[in-house]
């Protein structure tokens, strides 16, 4: 399975849809975005776009390598896939995005 691209930006408290193939099924995702200023990070909200039933509440945006990629590692039985934070500028030395760093410097993916 590929790696899709979740549109982001460093809008205060954002939204976004994204149509994402999961299990093979192509499902609408409504993405939820805020910045934590006193921890300077950044969390991610997850819900069925045509029902609002949240699957996913408050999961941190930081990036890791191997097995410590996948934002969804531990929420594997809700079978929604694996999620990445990643960087995609050169020079970042940080382990996360900054306040005005998300979907410029660093990216969120998604494998089905």
């Amino acid at each position: 399975m590929a790696w899709q691209m979740i549109p982001t930006d460093s809008s205060p408290n954002c939204r976004k849809n994204a149509l994402l193939t999961i299990a093979g099924e192509r499902k609408m995702l409504a993405f939820f975005f805020r910045f934590n200023p006193i921890g300077e990070y950044w969390t991610m909200d997850v819900a069925r776009a045509e029902t609002g039933e949240t699957l996913l509440t408050g999961v941190p945006l930081v990036c890791g390598e191997g097995a410590a990629m996948d934002l969804l590692h531990q929420l594997s039985y809700l079978a929604i896939g694996r999620a990445a934070c990643v960087p995609v500028s050169d020079g970042l030395a940080r382990d996360r995005p900054g306040e005005t760093a998300l979907g410029t410097d660093f990216e969120l993916c998604w494998e089905g």
